[in-house]
């Protein structure tokens, strides 16, 4: 898998989840079109994936902890990570 790899060869942070950033790709794109109901265009489907792999090359796509609940980002992967987003929950 080609994040895997990236984390190794140190293009992502460690604790960077293949799988998390593999999801995160079409999302965008799915919620444009389908939730929202907006063309697609070319300059959407090369800018919206573009915003997953910047997540991930900033540390901000890490594995989710499974609760009873449902899923919730582990505390110890938001903290610092963005002083504009304020306090961690």
């Amino acid at each position: 898998m080609c994040v895997a790899a990236g984390v190794v060869r140190g293009e992502y942070p460690g604790g960077t989840d293949a799988q998390e950033v593999i999801r995160a790709v079409p999302t965008p794109l799915h919620y444009r079109f389908v939730a929202g109901g907006e063309p697609l265009d070319d300059a959407a489907v090369v800018a919206l994936p573009q915003l997953a792999e910047s997540a991930a090359r900033a540390g901000d796509v890490r594995a989710l902890k499974r609760t009873a609940s449902g899923p919730r980002a582990a505390p110890e992967t938001r903290q610092g990570s963005d002083p504009h987003r304020g306090p961690d929950p």
